[in-house]
């Protein structure tokens, strides 16, 4: 590697390590809200009538709460690769068309303004999340587990 190479890799890491630490995750309070309730609806939607959807709302807000992923905010939380699988291949947002999934987003987007009020609190302890039948490495790393619906929470 040349001392031209050298240099260029050397401001990418410093440009990369500058912009780590500045909030670049910047997103409008809407976009958040926005963001944030296409999460609850692809992820939990129709756990909107057995606290589901605040069990998964808990999750990303108790992330929000940690060093780990606080510098992100609750969009950039929500958006990160492959922590959210409805976002897995890109932003997914929420098109609610039958009557059912139009409640379901509507709380969603209730949730979501009350996490970026301030105003929300946790229903679950838990950083992670999963349905039940899943088959992830990590399930079993779970700490004090609790089922909410169809899905299983706790902290690693």
């Amino acid at each position: 590697m040349n001392s031209q190479q050298l240099m260029k890799k050397l401001s990418a890491i410093i440009l990369f390590v500058i912009l780590s630490s500045m909030s670049v995750f910047a997103y409008t309070k809407d976009e958040t809200i926005e963001i944030v309730a296409s999460t609850l609806y692809h992820e939990a939607r129709s756990e909107y009538k057995n606290g589901g959807l605040e069990a998964v709302a808990s999750v990303i807000q108790n992330r929000s709460e940690q060093k780990r992923w606080k510098k992100l905010g609750l969009a950039g939380i929500c958006l990160q690769k492959k922590q959210f699988s409805c976002h897995n291949s890109g932003y997914k947002k929420a098109h609610p068309t039958k009557y059912a999934d139009k409640l379901a987003y509507k709380k969603c987007k209730d949730i979501a303004t009350k996490m970026v009020n301030g105003t929300f609190k946790s229903t679950v302890k838990g950083n992670h999340y999963c349905t039940v039948n899943c088959k992830v490495y990590w399930k079993s790393q779970l700490s004090d587990p609790v089922v909410v619906g169809n899905h299983i929470f706790g902290t690693i």
